[in-house]
């Protein structure tokens, strides 16, 4: 079977800036709780010296009636991940979207029901072995291993969430 995930998802670089929404072809939105933070990197700056070359992309359907209570949770997760040395982390929610020709709604990709939201998580990492080493800390943090668990209940259930890990393609 063709993996149907476009190579444009697999071996790009996430940059949160003006033009991302148009070459993603779909909006993000943050959420009323957790805004998207818009942290400048690729160029444009970096978070203290760290130019996040590695990426973790994780894809949640939510119950919009989980919506707080899920932003809740992460904003106490993304405190772990500061505190265990990650470069950043981006949270948004995907909205109504003007989608190009030749793609695909990613809501529609990840068959959310109306009553659901999908969220986009983006933890940057200096490279892979800084990734391997802030996720040992978090797994052994004692207050990881219930948040994380928050998060796939207040994520529809009986769903898997889609998970990639991306190196900056050096252009």
């Amino acid at each position: 079977m063709v993996d149907p995930t476009p190579l444009s998802i697999k071996n790009s670089v996430v940059q949160a800036d003006e033009d991302f929404e148009s070459r993603l072809g779909f909006v993000l939105q943050g959420s009323k709780t957790m805004p998207a933070k818009r942290a400048p990197i690729g160029g444009k700056g970096d978070d203290g010296g760290a130019p996040g070359g590695y990426v973790q992309v994780f894809l949640y359907r939510v119950p919009k009636a989980n919506h707080d209570s899920f932003a809740a949770t992460e904003e106490k997760l993304f405190a772990i991940f500061r505190r265990h040395g990650i470069v950043g982390s981006d949270l948004y929610v995907c909205g109504e979207a003007r989608i190009f020709k030749g793609f695909r709604d990613l809501r529609a990709a990840l068959e959310a029901a109306p009553e659901e939201e999908v969220w986009v998580e983006i933890d940057r990492y200096r490279d892979q072995a800084d990734s391997i080493r802030v996720i040992e800390g978090i797994g052994k943090d004692p207050e990881a291993g219930s948040l994380f668990g928050r998060v796939l209940q207040l994520a529809a259930p009986g769903v898997l969430c889609p998970q990639g890990n991306a190196e900056r393609v050096q252009l």
